[in-house]
């Protein structure tokens, strides 16, 4: 068996630019990941009531191509609870507080769709009508 020697060599210009890179791509790759946690894992009916709610977030989050740091600042937490909802950490929530973070975000999604509907009647005649 052969030991190789660990040398604190530096790295140059373009190894770190090739790990920089990769980093980078996991990073952006890890906005697109949807929970963590599946379904089948949470046995009881209140459990799998929590999942379907964090689902709901996660779909929401997807569908507005929101980053996990927006969706903290809209459900009104810190990036890391914000990312136990996103990655179906349940047991850290009550199904009140999940439901309300649902509730807060598709409020906000009614008044950006209310908002968008406004914009759009002033450009098509035929629906102001």
């Amino acid at each position: 068996m052969t030991i190789k020697k660990i040398t604190k060599k530096k790295m140059t210009e373009k190894e770190l630019k090739h790990y920089d890179d990769l980093l980078l791509d996991v990073e952006s790759k890890s906005e697109d990941l949807v929970g963590s946690l599946s379904r089948e894992i949470f046995d009881s009916p209140i459990d799998q009531f929590k999942w379907g709610i964090c689902k709901e977030i996660v779909s929401l989050k997807v569908r507005k191509n929101f980053s996990n740091k927006k969706m903290a600042e809209l459900m009104g937490v810190d990036k890391s609870k914000a990312s136990l909802v996103l990655n179906y950490h349940i047991e850290s929530f009550s199904i009140e507080r999940l439901l309300g973070y649902l509730l807060a975000l598709r409020n906000l999604e009614k008044q950006t769709d209310k908002k968008i509907d406004q914009i759009l009647s002033v450009f098509n005649p035929l629906d102001a009508a």
